[in-house]
C-alpha cells in the first residue's frame, strides 16, 4: 500500500473519531432524558470534561485555529456542559444530596490564582497554551474520579454503556491516524491509556448493571 493510502486512511480514521467522540455524548443525554436517574454518574467526572474541552477551545480562540475545528469543540464543549447540568437536575428532581469536593475546589482555586498574574503578564499565545495544558491534563485524568466513584457506589443504573462505546471508538481512530502520521510516541501512549480508563469503565457499569 502506498503512503498516500495510507494518508488517506488516516484521514478518514480521524475524520470517524472526531464525529463519534462529538456524538458521544448523545447515548448519556437520551438515557438522561428517558430515566431521569443519575445514580453512578460521578459529576466531578462531567465537571472536567467540561472544563478540559473549554479549555482547549480557549487555546484554539487564541491560536486562531480554523473555524470548521472550532465548531467541532465548541460542540463537544457545548455537549459536556449540557450532560453535567443535566446531571445535577436529575440528582435535584430526585432530592439527592449534592456535596462539592472540598479538595478539588482547594486545587482549582490554586489553580486560578497561580494563573492570573500569568495571563496578566505572559504573551497571548503562552497563554493559550496554560488553557491547552489545563484542558489536556484535565480530560486525561476525568475518568479516574468516575472509575473510583462507580466503585464506591456499586450502582451503574444511570450510566450509558453506548457512551463509553462510542468514546472509545472515536478514540481508537483517531489513535489510528496518530500512528500513520507518525505522531510522537508519548501523545499515542497518552491515548492508549486513555482507551484503556473507558474500558475500565465499560466493564465496570457492565458489572454493576448485571448485579442490579
Amino acid at each position: 500500500m502506498t503512503h498516500e493510502n495510507w494518508i488517506l486512511i488516516g484521514l478518514i480514521a480521524q475524520t470517524l473519531g472526531s464525529v463519534l467522540l462529538l456524538g458521544g455524548y448523545a447515548p448519556q443525554i437520551i438515557k438522561l432524558h428517558k430515566t431521569k436517574i443519575p445514580t453512578g454518574i460521578s459529576l466531578l467526572f462531567w465537571t472536567m470534561i467540561a472544563v478540559g474541552c473549554t479549555s482547549i477551545l480557549t487555546n484554539m480562540i487564541i491560536q486562531g485555529t480554523a473555524i470548521e475545528v472550532m465548531i467541532t469543540q465548541g460542540l463537544n464543549a457545548l455537549g459536556a456542559w449540557y450532560t453535567l447540568f443535566l446531571v445535577i437536575y436529575c440528582r435535584v428532581k430526585r432530592e439527592e444530596k449534592i456535596t462539592p469536593n472540598i479538595f478539588v475546589v482547594i486545587v482549582a482555586i490554586v489553580i486560578i490564582a497561580l494563573m492570573i498574574p500569568q495571563i496578566v503578564s505572559a504573551p497571548t499565545k503562552d497563554i493559550g497554551y496554560m488553557f491547552q495544558g489545563i484542558g489536556t491534563v484535565a480530560l486525561l485524568t476525568a475518568y479516574i474520579p468516575q472509575i473510583i466513584y462507580l466503585f464506591q457506589v456499586k450502582d451503574a443504573t444511570g450510566i450509558s454503556r453506548w457512551l463509553f462505546i462510542v468514546l472509545g471508538l472515536g478514540l481508537l481512530c483517531v489513535t489510528g491516524n496518530m500512528i500513520i502520521t507518525g505522531t510522537s510516541v508519548e501523545i499515542i501512549i497518552t491515548e492508549f491509556v486513555n482507551i484503556a480508563l473507558i474500558l475500565v469503565q465499560y466493564f465496570m457499569t457492565v458489572h454493576y448493571q448485571r448485579k442490579k
